[in-house]
């Protein structure tokens, strides 16, 4: 390679690892976790498997935790609870820490984005490829909003990989990696199930000696051990409990009360309404010009495909996205769940824009104005996915300027702060439940110490994360204040004195977005709550004043000490 292409090259490369780095990990922990981000760490920190409320877990089946139900959770398999517990396990339980594999998941993509192009196609539609990758505003939001979906996708696009790498390269160890990538993949979350019966179609049409190959049946036993622990797992829960997990219940449409907060929820038959779901809820994803751009590439390319001038690399992405459109025409569709597509939109972008780029670039005027269009709908995207998921205050009108699946700083960030700071102290190394009774701490337990108490109409979402964390896994003295004042006496502080502790905190939720919308319309819980924290300030109890990036009080925490210590 000349020097001058080869410096080109460097800087091309340089760009796009800035774009990356910048669009993946700058600001990353300023949002909330609010969702089921919250609920994915939560549980990660001590791997344990519970929830309560409409979906218990085997820990509340059998009072304690099977051997066999360590191996997987109810709800999805477990090879990000995993990745994510020995992060938790290295760095210590954060927010940052909850975000950055996700994160640097993100980051792989980019790059195996660009070897599969190269592998395939060659170096320059490579770089357009990770170039894409490494800000297109779907795929920023799905590698920091700390779903599942934000690792499956990595061994989504490392299957794909290998599966080009062995159709171009030939190389026959290639074949176990893929499959092995493969079985990760549903080992991240069961969605990327759509890859097994794209990968067989393309085989059955223009691969079938790989089914004479020995990787290949090598790669399919290792295959099933790497879901071997999933496999287990459910044929215990259906041994015990007469079902499986809660995503294969809930798709088979099996019914039981273990997973009665899901009941109903089953692969659905409304075929048309969720493909026009589908493309609604994708064009609000990413800005309506890219969203018009990923549509003219895909139709250019299926026509590339019905007249047969389509390549090997055409055919596994077109195949692939199909299958994974037919899967959520199944399914149902959400943001999240479409994300896993994310990839395959970008290399299917990249790939049209390429293919029509050489077409024309005889054409000079045609080839510019074209050149100059393609530029100017990448950098309004670059903008959107800025709007949605860097800054804390977007500009502009949402759908047009920005994201509406975008998060949120509520404030509970600056409330994790000040506990860890002010209130906790230094933390010790999580523990690992093996029972509910484990992570219980009574008063008289406390003597000499301060007590906790939490408003209990703190949203749940994020009240897991943030509240619930410290009392199982660090046992900390963290209690509900509702449900202390159904045995505490007239003198609420009556029990706390004669449990001899030092004083108590009490942690208010002193505004509507950070209260739970269901507890919120219970008055008596609600009512009692906002006395209690009124009858504090009317005792001069001053708190301290939790607020939210938009400066308004979230939270208060007050502190009382008990004159008899």
């Amino acid at each position: 390679m000349p020097d001058k292409n080869k410096n080109f090259f460097v800087i091309i490369v340089a760009v796009i690892a800035v774009l990356a780095l910048f669009f993946f990990f700058w600001n990353l922990t300023v949002n909330d976790l609010t969702s089921d981000d919250s609920l994915y760490a939560f549980r990660a920190v001590g791997w344990f498997d519970y929830l309560g409320g409409g979906q218990t877990t085997p820990v509340q089946w059998f009072g304690e935790i099977p051997a066999w139900a360590k191996l997987s959770f109810h709800d999805g398999p477990p090879l990000v609870f995993a990745i994510l517990h020995l992060f938790f396990r290295l760095f210590g339980s954060s927010v940052l820490v909850a975000r950055l594999p996700f994160a640097l998941a993100g980051l792989a993509v980019v790059f195996l984005v660009y070897l599969m192009f190269k592998w395939s196609v060659g170096k320059k539609p490579a770089l357009l490829a990770a170039f894409l990758a490494s800000f297109v505003s779907y795929g920023v939001w799905a590698a920091r909003a700390g779903y599942l979906e934000g690792m499956e996708v990595l061994f989504i696009v490392l299957s794909l990989l290998f599966f080009v790498g062995y159709i171009y390269r030939r190389r026959p160890y290639f074949i176990i990696l893929w499959l092995m990538a493969l079985g990760l993949a549903l080992m991240a979350k069961y969605t990327a199930m759509f890859l097994i019966p794209a990968y067989g179609l393309y085989c059955l049409i223009w691969e079938r000696k790989i089914f004479r190959q020995k990787e290949f049946w090598l790669g399919v036993i290792i295959f099933l051990l790497i879901l071997s622990p999933m496999i287990i797992y459910n044929l215990k829960v259906f041994q015990t409990r007469g079902h499986l997990d809660a995503v294969w219940s809930s798709t088979f449409g099996i019914e039981t009360d273990d997973f009665i907060g899901l009941s109903g929820r089953k692969v659905g038959t409304n075929y048309w309404g969720n493909w026009w779901e589908f493309f609604r809820t994708s064009a609000g994803l990413y800005s309506y010009p890219f969203f018009a751009l990923w549509l003219l590439s895909l139709g250019f390319l299926i026509y590339r495909a019905i007249i047969n001038k389509w390549s090997k690399l055409e055919k596994i992405l077109l195949i692939s996205f199909g299958f994974g459109f037919l899967l959520f025409t199944f399914i149902g569709v959400a943001p999240r769940f479409l994300s896993i597509l994310v990839p395959l939109v970008v290399a299917l972008t990249a790939l049209a824009i390429y293919i029509v780029l050489m077409k024309i670039k005889n054409k000079k005027v045609l080839f510019y104005i074209s050149l100059a269009v393609v530029s100017i709908v990448l950098v309004g995207e670059m903008f959107y996915s800025f709007n949605t998921n860097i800054l804390t205050k977007p500009i502009g009108p949402a759908k047009i300027a920005y994201s509406s699946s975008r998060f949120y700083n509520r404030g509970f960030n600056q409330l994790d702060d000040y506990l860890r700071r002010e209130v906790f102290g230094p933390l010790p190394q999580p523990v690992s439940p093996n029972s509910l009774e484990e992570i219980s701490v009574g008063l008289n337990e406390l003597k000499g110490q301060k007590v906790i108490f939490f408003d209990e109409t703190i949203d749940w979402f994020p009240f897991v994360w943030y509240i619930q964390k410290y009392s199982f896994f660090y046992r900390q003295p963290l209690f509900s204040f509702y449900n202390y004042l159904q045995f505490a006496s007239e003198d609420i502080t009556a029990p706390l004195v004669q449990a001899e502790v030092d004083g108590f905190y009490y942690i208010y939720a002193a505004d509507d977005s950070v209260v739970d919308s269901v507890k919120q319309d219970i008055p008596a819980m609600r009512d009692n709550m906002i006395l209690f924290a009124q009858m504090l300030e009317d005792n001069n109890i001053e708190p301290v004043v939790i607020s939210n990036f938009d400066g308004v009080t979230v939270f208060k925490i007050y502190y009382v000490p008990l004159s008899n210590n």
